[in-house]
């Protein structure tokens, strides 16, 4: 059998290609914005006709996987001030087979001019907020085709109304997408996300950030001033409370798990090319970002001793979204 390798697309087909759904946002504020969702872990993506981001928790069986029985849902708010501790404000858990709501949105009160619909910084930015360093098993992985996404595979879906999508947080080496079970070539990704977020650009001082719950079954708002606001939509791997290391080989990632949530996938593993990857520099963070996400648990001990939080582990490998881009809906069929 013959090295995958060897079959490697040319470097003409592995470029990312400006993609025709995600529109492009040439209004990136520097700094950190007056609020921000923070997406880590099994979460599917797409742009719906009505314009808004959906991002969807993958809710398949797990039917004994052990790695995707790991996996815990959860939505925090984390509020960030100066001269204070930051605050949970909200934290939401579920069984990840069985949610306890079905759909969400959240938007933005006050919206700043430019910033009022989703929008998603790609190349004309520098390449660690490149918006498409994060996996589409559409786009780039099937030809541009849409594929037969599960009914209620992704649940519950949390509709954003307004946002600058980008990585947040790039992995340090190169992954590259192995052709699993066709004939496919390689196909070169480069460094991929790690996180991907949206700053949510409002008013500083009437702003607020809203969470309606199953159209208005449950309601909460937050407001922006003299504050920062983070909501963290986070579906990775636990364990007693801890980020925990995968059983799959070092250098792959979970993103073969989204694939359980489509019929008859063309599938690939996306692995990194080092032989053993490291988890990248959260210090890189904006501090606010980083306050926030230690708040929540996601980040490793060594960068939040100063924020007197419980030791945690990190997996070396991105567990990201699954961007589903030339399609319109995640609930699927």
């Amino acid at each position: 059998m013959s090295d995958p390798k060897e079959n490697a697309a040319p470097a003409s087909q592995q470029a990312a290609a400006q993609h025709p759904r995600w529109k492009n946002s040439s209004t990136m504020t520097l700094g950190t914005p007056e609020a921000m969702v923070i997406c880590d872990g099994l979460l599917g993506m797409c742009l719906t006709q009505s314009g808004a981001c959906e991002l969807g928790f993958l809710a398949v069986l797990a039917n004994g996987d052990s790695t995707l029985e790991k996996h815990q849902p959860e939505i925090t708010v984390v509020a960030v001030s100066n001269n204070k501790p930051a605050e949970v404000l909200f934290r939401r858990q579920w069984p990840r087979e069985d949610p306890t709501f079905n759909s969400a949105t959240l938007a933005v009160i006050n919206p700043t001019s430019g910033h009022t619909a989703p929008l998603f910084l790609l190349k004309d930015f520098p390449d660690t907020k490149d918006f498409s360093k994060g996996v589409d098993l559409e786009h780039r992985l099937n030809n541009a085709q849409v594929v037969d996404v599960i009914k209620d595979a992704f649940r519950p879906r949390i509709q954003v109304r307004q946002g600058d999508f980008h990585s947040l947080l790039l992995t340090p080496q190169d992954y590259e997408a192995v052709p699993d079970g066709h004939g496919g070539p390689v196909i070169q990704l480069g460094k991929i996300a790690y996180m991907t977020a949206a700053n949510l650009h409002c008013n500083p001082n009437s702003g607020k950030v809203e969470l309606d719950i199953d159209n208005g079954t449950e309601f909460h708002s937050w407001s922006v001033k003299g504050r920062k606001i983070f909501v963290i939509l986070h579906n990775n791997c636990q364990e007693n409370g801890r980020k925990c290391i995968e059983n799959a080989p070092d250098e792959e990632t979970d993103v073969h798990l989204f694939y359980r949530a489509v019929r008859n996938p063309k599938k690939y593993k996306i692995k990194c090319k080092a032989a053993k990857p490291t988890p990248p520099d959260f210090n890189m963070l904006h501090i606010d970002v980083r306050r926030a996400l230690c708040a929540a648990g996601l980040v490793p001990s060594e960068f939040c001793q100063f924020f007197d939080l419980s030791l945690l582990t990190t997996n070396p490998t991105p567990c990201g979204i699954g961007g589903f881009g030339e399609g319109d809906s995640l609930v699927g069929t």
